[in-house]
Parts: C-alpha cells; structure tokens; sequence
C-alpha cells in the first residue's frame, strides 16, 4: 500500500521547470531518503505534496488526500519540518512543545499537577522531553540552544500527535554526527510500523541506512529503488549518486589559478594563546592554544555548543576574549584588530550577507569593504561570479537563494580579496555532494599555493582532507593530530567513529 502517489507532476516557477513531469509511489511504512543537489526540486517535491505548493499539472494523493482541495483533513495526519523549522526563539523548551501540542490537539497535561482522568499515565510531551535528553533544558529558552538541540526540539514538535506521515526536510543538516545519530535514533524508535517518512537530505551516509533512496536531477527521479541495490557502502553509495549526476570530473581550481597572492614570509599565519570566553561562570571557550603553519588546513570539529564558532569570532576580532589573545600574519589581533582582520577571510557559520541585496550587489560591497578599487571592483566580481557559477543568480536576492548557493556566495565574498588566511565555519553545510567536492577542491588548491585554511565541518569525509585536527569538545581541546594519528589513538578505521570514541573517552 501507499502513502503517496504522484502521477505526471509538472511544477514550474516563471520559465523554470522545478519538478518535470515526474511519477513516484512512496510505500506506506518505510523511510524514504530523498536526495538531490541544489535546485534539484527536493523542497518544491516536498511542499507539493502537502498542499504548501500547487502544481501546473498531474495527480497527487495523498493518504487518500487531494493535498490542495483536502489540505485541512491531510494536516491531521502529517508532520512536516522545514530546513528553517519555525521555533520560536524567545519562547523556552517546554513552551514551544506545548504550543505546538495545543495546535495538533494533543495531550499537554502540565507537569507537576496531576494527569487529567483518563490521560496516559505520562503526557506525550513528557515522553518528548525524556527521549530528546531535553528535560534538564526545558526552561532554556529555545534561541540559547545550540544547533543540534534546536533540530531535537523541532524534530519533537514535529513528531508530536504520532502522524501518519513524516516530511523532514533536511533535519540533520548543520549537526555534529553523534546529533545526527540521535535524531535518526528519535525517528526509528518513535514512529510506528505503519508510520511513513520522508527524509530529504545531504548526508549520503545517511541515505545508504534507508529503506528506499529516491534521488532527483532537475526535477526528474533518476533512480528509485533500495541503495544497497545501487551499492554496499556508503562510500560506493556516494560515488554512484555522483554518477548518476552526471559524474564530478576534478579540474584545476579557477579560485586557486587566478587568486592573485603572493605566499607571505611569516611561518606561523595564524596562533591562539590561551584564548577564553566566559560569560558569567560559564566557559564556552576555555584555554585554547594552537598553532597553524602557512598553507596547512587545519580543522575544528566537535560537537554542536562545543566552542568552535565562539573561538572564531574571537579570532576575527568579532568577539572579544575574557583573556588571551590570537596573532593573524604575527598581528595581534587583541591591539591591531583592523589591521590583523586584512588578512583574514571569513565565512560564518550562519549566512551572514545582506539578504534584501542581489548576489551582485552583496560582492560589490564586500570587494570594497575588503579594499579593492573600484576601477578594479567590476572586473574581480565578475571573475568570483564565473568562477562560483554565480552569473544565473546575479540579480537574485540573496535571501531567496536555496542553502547551497548561499554557501556558494558566502565564500565567493571570503574570497574576494584574495586573503593569506581563510576561516570557514561549516563551509559545506547544507550542500550536496557535487557542491562539497568543488568547495573542497578550492580548499585544498589554494592551501597548496600557500593560503592558510581554519575550517569546521560535521562531515567526517572533509576532515581527511585536513592536515591537522583539534578536535574541541565543552570549550576545550581534548585531542590534536593529523586524521591518521586521531584515527589510531581512538581505535577507529573511520573519522566518524574516532569523533564519538574520543568524545566519550572525554566525558569518562
């Protein structure tokens, strides 16, 4: 039996063809991956389904629902959660769970006063509560969350009322792996039998695990079946998708050839000094010391809330640290901010640009805030917008852009100046598997002509391509190496089992 079935579906936008007369069934009890690069049609998929969307042509049933002229009766029996899920940040833990519950009618018995008669001996907010681990932090308010407990809470307020149906919309995306595992974890053991879901995602890892892999190109399936049919391993799993994609063919690196940079003289680029963050009695930084050589990529990772984020800002300038300080280029960037942040180039965690300017507009600002001429400024934004494959996009706003791109012209403005030193805080986030490779390809070809790379990811693929690790857990160092020596000190054969064994070990 199925959940869904889509007959001849045609969903344009303009003169652009999201989803292409496209047919899918989605059997009812199963978790379905769906996977795709950007502008793929995955979210425009999604929203169709659930009415959010109307098509041009074709079927849609759902659940027995026509999702458009039956949208009020299918949302009685769906749980939905968008790549922005909608918590409302000012509200605490517990207040979201119980709006969210009194919207979908469900048992919301305050805790401490007794279950109303009749009430199962534990509310399902409770039940929420204790599986998600978030019990001990219902009080916080839900901005003041690190990420992967933001996806927890959403994925809960989702999960709540026990649907039929489960859309996820790419919710592990931004979260460490053992967040990652957790969220899966929540799914498999809370959904039913009889429960359905659909998980759109960029982890491929992730997909492998699943019943059926759905992978969409331009608006059209070109493969629906089980992925250990396509391959056994992830790896091999990844490398098919591609494949199917029409394959990744590695070419030089246009950034890295025309980066107009001379490899500086100083040896140590970028230094940490016992660097600290403390907000109140709480360290969120804690002291932190490293060294980084010129052209060597050296990689944070650790989980969601760990310090990573917080030891960046610091070392841009953009956060002052309680005590220590960091040198950029030997510039103490405490005493020289400006001058020390010349050399940098940032790309934050969270897109960071003007959202109501274009993708033009947004690189004409950052070339002349990073000190390039204007007779100059024309011909350097031109290049970026070439060299990132910006130019379909160039007059679109940038808060319209889907994530992918947003990461696309996030780094394409870190880069614009042509800096000795790079900060990329989860550079890759969101993308898909083609987008990661060409990040990583820029990555890896620059650092080659001497740009020095800190960056952070929560893909333990990428964190082979560092030259060292620290690996960052509570604020603090708890190991740093080379991928191999981390690998061999946490008796793992994989990065992703090193990062969960070497973080339990911390916490023994």
């Amino acid at each position: 039996m199925n959940t869904v079935e889509i007959k001849n579906l045609t969903k344009k936008f303009g003169s652009s063809t999201a989803i292409d007369n496209l047919s899918l069934n989605i059997e009812r009890g199963k978790i379905t991956g769906l996977i795709g690069a950007d502008g793929a049609g995955k979210t425009t998929l999604l929203r169709t389904i659930i009415g959010l969307l109307v098509v041009d042509s074709g079927e849609i049933n759902v659940l027995g629902f026509d999702p458009v002229t039956q949208k009020d009766e299918l949302n009685l029996h769906i749980g939905y959660m968008p790549q922005k899920f909608g918590l409302y940040e000012d509200l605490t833990v517990i207040e979201n769970l119980r709006l969210y519950a009194d919207l979908k009618g469900v048992n919301i018995a305050p805790h401490p006063n007794p279950l109303p008669k009749g009430a199962r001996e534990q509310s399902d907010i409770d039940k929420m509560l204790e599986f998600t681990t978030l019990a001990p932090f219902q009080d916080r308010l839900a901005g003041a969350l690190s990420g992967g407990m933001k996806q927890k809470l959403g994925l809960a307020c989702t999960l709540l009322g026990n649907p039929e149906f489960l859309l996820l919309d790419e919710p592990s995306v931004g979260v460490d792996p053992i967040s990652r595992r957790d969220l899966m974890k929540m799914v498999r053991e809370m959904i039913n039998p009889e429960t359905t879901v659909l998980w759109s995602t960029a982890y491929l890892d992730e997909a492998h695990s699943f019943d059926t892999a759905v992978v969409i190109d331009r608006g059209k399936i070109i493969f629906n079946g089980s992925p250990h049919d396509l391959a056994s391993t992830p790896q091999e799993f990844e490398n098919k998708v591609i494949d199917l994609m029409g394959g990744y063919s590695k070419e030089e690196s246009l950034i890295a050839k025309n980066y107009d940079y001379k490899a500086p003289d100083v040896e140590l680029t970028v230094e940490a000094d016992n660097l600290e963050k403390r907000y109140g009695n709480f360290y969120a930084v804690k002291n932190n010391t490293f060294k980084i050589k010129k052209g060597e990529i050296f990689g944070l990772l650790g989980p969601n809330g760990a310090g990573k984020s917080t030891s960046f800002k610091m070392m841009c300038g953009l956060a002052r640290p309680t005590s220590g300080t960091a040198r950029i280029m030997g510039i103490d960037i405490k005493k020289q901010p400006e001058k020390a942040r010349a050399n940098l180039g940032y790309m934050a965690q969270k897109f960071s640009l003007y959202g109501s300017l274009t993708v033009r507009e947004n690189l004409d600002f950052f070339a002349l805030a990073y000190g390039i001429s204007i007779l100059k400024k024309e011909e350097k934004v031109n290049e970026v917008i070439d060299v990132f494959g910006l130019k379909e996009y160039e007059n679109s706003k940038a808060e319209d852009l889907p994530l992918g791109l947003k990461q696309r012209l996030s780094m394409a403005a870190a880069l614009i100046h042509n800096p000795p030193v790079l900060f990329l805080d989860e550079p890759t986030s969101g993308v898909d598997v083609l987008t990661r490779r060409d990040f990583w390809n820029h990555i890896t070809s620059l650092a080659k002509k001497g740009v020095t790379i800190m960056v952070t990811t929560h893909f333990m693929d990428e964190a082979e391509y560092c030259d060292r690790i620290s690996l960052f857990y509570k604020g603090e160092t708890i190991a740093v190496g080379t991928p191999a020596e981390l690998k061999q000190q946490a008796g793992a054969k994989d990065m992703e089992t090193a990062f969960i064994n070497l973080i339990k070990e911390s916490e023994k």
